[in-house]
Parts: C-alpha cells; structure tokens; sequence
C-alpha cells in the first residue's frame, strides 16, 4: 500500500464517516427492513448448493455459533440420530436457549420477564378476542398449545444437566406446536395472517417463541440436506475456531467477513453471508456496493462507529475498489438525508434477530434431479463453502468473522469450548448420513 493511496482512502473515510454522522443526527433508521430471500438466482453448476439453499443453511449454522450458537435406517434408527442431534443443539446452545425462556436483568434496574408470563398474557388477550366461526377453531388450539407450553415452562427448574436437556427438549417442541398452529410457518405469521395488530409486549413474545422453535426447523433442514447424496461433503471435519477481532475496532462481523475473503481469495468462494442477526443498514449497503455476496436480511439501523478495517496486504486495486464503494455510500446516504420523512404512526424497525426466522421457499426439495445428485456426488476439490457470523448483541467492539470451508473460523469473545461440542454436531450428522 503506497503512502499517497492510504491517504487517499484516510481521506474518503473521514468524509464518509462525517456524513454518517450527519444521518444519525436526522434519524437512526434510515430506511425499512428489507428481506432478500425469495429472490431469483441463476443456477450455477459449479456450487453444490442452490443459492437459496446455500443462504439458508448459513443463517441456521450462524445461529448454532451462538453459544453464550447408506445402509438402510429403521424408522427407530432415525428418530435416535435426530433426538441426538436436538440434544447436541441443545448442549451448543443451553445458555442462550434458557435465557430466551427464564426471567433475567436487562441493565438499568429492568428485569426480562420469564417466556411463562409473557405466554400466559399472550394467551390471556388473545381468550378475550372475539373470533368468528372461521377463526374460532384455531383460536382454541391455540390456546391450548400455549397452556402447554406454559406448563412446560414452570417445570424448568434448576438441576442435573439431564433434566435440563428433557426440560429443554419438551420446551423447544411445546414452542413448535405453537409456531406451527394451523401448519403456519410461525407464530407471527398467523397473527399476520388473522389481521390482528399486537403490541410491543406482544409481538416480543411472538418473535420469542418463534425463535425457541426454530431450533426444531435447523435440527430438521440439518437432517434433511446431510442425508442428500450431493450435500454429504459439506458436513463434514466442521468445527470452530476463535478468532478475536480487534478490541478497538468497530468493524461489524459482515465486513470481517467479506475483508477476509479479499485476503484469502477462495476458488470457489461463498455466495451467501449467514447471520444470526439482521445486517444493519450500512453493512447491507456495503454489500450491495460490493456487489459479490448476499444476506437474508437487514434491519435498517444505523450505527456512528461502523467502519472498514486497513491492513498493509491491501493492494492499489483494492485501494481504489473499496475508496469508490465508500464513495458511492456516502452519496445514497446523502439522497436519504435530504429527502428522509419518519413516516406518521411508524413505531420503528424491531427486532434484530429475526435474520434465522425466514424460511427456505417451498420448492426446494424438487430443484435436483436425481442426476444431478449422482453428479454433484463425484464431484471432487470443489472447494465450495458456507460463510457464516454470529452476533451476541448490536454493534459489538469484538465482531465475529466465520467461513466455512472445510473449517470454520469465529471470532468472538465465547469460551473455547464451542469446538467440541460443533464437533459432537458434525458426529451426530454423520450418524444420519450413515
């Protein structure tokens, strides 16, 4: 890196940080939340995945990394491996599964409530709605799935490691039936569906709920694609490695990501970026001006110490590539600030972590041929990966940065035995394949 292009580019980032500034003066959500799944992409014979396939498979892995993530089969075979493997999930993620279900401190003197009370007051408003005949049936077997879930909940009690597991297990499933009422994709989506407009309170609660079952939906699209003869190399010799990113920095996960990539250039690199959060609203335009990667999801805020790291590999073109994207940035973002208007009534952009919630389309099972599949399996040193990053909460000092090749690197700030227990997960999925 030459002295005149590093300046250059010094010079680019002061200005383009000086209008974000100027932005988060006006407003600190630019624009919606916007959801790129159900897009159309070209097929590529080199990639053993579809591009949806491939998104949706890095959004589940991504919220498994958050931690603090052949012969023939019996029918009883198969129930085992998959029991398993819940189990495994489970393990990977027990601290942060049992603080979506019990009470604890927000900071600041506020207590989260238990998933018990917010369930038992979801239940309550929605008993005291008044249903038509249409809506009447599933109002009722709501109800009761909730009254089940609640009662499963109580029993959540501290103890041995393997009570918790059938605690949490029973809890995870309840939580399922709940999403699933009516064969809905979620919760969210019935009351979408029913036209009924919940509060705050409640639609926390919904979104909650859907995310404790959506620990079923990842164990079974696990199950579902290792069983896939051309899916079988992808899941094997994964596991997780720290990597901290620098304290000092506010590079968010994404750009550590796609930095990495412009560093260590793969064959065949990712298409995907899988998340266990929504991309916030300037690493959704970064990628968009890079133009090579895709995410599901993105949640509109802005945040004032989001930047790009330098580094001495970086070469004159590179210079010049991420100088003009910075450039092309503060440009958008000027348009939005002169013509930005908070809509009336509009209560902002909510929840963060709702990247994972979105479902695969449902065409996906019939997009292979079972030649191709015969010859996706012979296909050798493709090289093909998922990019996946995992957030613990909003514009982290620390941010992760995880591609998955045949390994997969995280930087975060969680304890390092995360390895073996996405080792135990890889054993379980070979099991299934077997």
């Amino acid at each position: 890196m030459s002295a005149n292009s590093a300046s250059r580019l010094a010079t680019t980032k002061q200005a383009f940080h000086n209008i974000v500034h100027q932005l988060f003066q006006k407003t600190q959500e630019p624009v919606r939340p916007r959801n790129y799944r159900g897009a159309t992409f070209q097929r590529s014979e080199k990639y053993v995945l579809l591009h949806e396939e491939e998104q949706h498979l890095a959004d589940h892995i991504a919220v498994l990394t958050q931690a603090k993530g052949g012969p023939h089969k019996t029918n009883q075979n198969e129930e085992e491996h998959r029991s398993k493997l819940l189990t495994q999930i489970f393990k990977l993620n027990n601290g942060r599964l049992r603080a979506r279900i019990v009470s604890s401190s927000k900071g600041h003197g506020k207590v989260r409530q238990s998933l018990c009370d917010r369930a038992e007051k979801l239940r309550s408003m929605l008993l005291m709605q008044e249903m038509d005949d249409d809506n009447s049936p599933w109002q009722t077997s709501l109800c009761n799935r909730l009254a089940n879930l609640i009662q499963d909940v109580e029993k959540l009690e501290p103890g041995s490691q393997c009570g918790q597991m059938d605690n949490l297990n029973t809890i995870v499933l309840a939580a399922h039936e709940v999403s699933t009422t009516g064969d809905s994709p979620s919760l969210e989506h019935q009351f979408y569906i029913k036209g009924m407009d919940l509060d705050i309170a409640h639609r926390s609660t919904v979104l909650q709920i859907d995310k404790i079952s959506r620990y079923l939906d990842i164990r079974n699209d696990l199950m579902y694609y290792c069983q896939k003869q051309r899916c079988r190399d992808l899941f094997r010799n994964i596991h997780l490695e720290v990597c901290t990113a620098p304290e000092t920095q506010r590079v968010h996960s994404e750009i550590q990501l796609i930095f990495f990539y412009e560093q260590y250039p793969a064959c065949l690199p990712p298409r995907c970026i899988g998340s266990s959060k929504s991309s916030c609203f300037l690493c959704d335009l970064f990628i968009r001006k890079h133009g090579m990667y895709h995410i599901s999801h993105s949640h509109g805020r802005l945040y004032v110490n989001w930047t790009i790291p330098e580094g001495d590999w970086m070469d004159e073109e590179r210079i010049s590539r991420f100088d003009g994207i910075l450039r092309d940035m503060s440009q958008e973002m000027v348009q939005i600030k002169e013509t930005f208007v908070k809509p009336i009534g509009y209560e902002g952009n909510g929840a963060e972590s709702r990247v994972h919630l979105l479902t695969l389309p449902p065409n996906r099972v019939a997009t292979s041929s079972d030649v191709r599949e015969r010859e996706a399996h012979t296909e050798q040193g493709n090289g093909s990966g998922v990019a996946v990053i995992q957030k613990s909460r909003s514009e982290l000092p620390q941010d992760t940065r995880i591609p998955l090749t045949d390994h997969l690197h995280q930087a975060h700030d969680t304890n390092s035995n995360i390895t073996a227990d996405s080792n135990a997960i890889e054993r379980a999925l070979d099991q299934s394949r077997n």
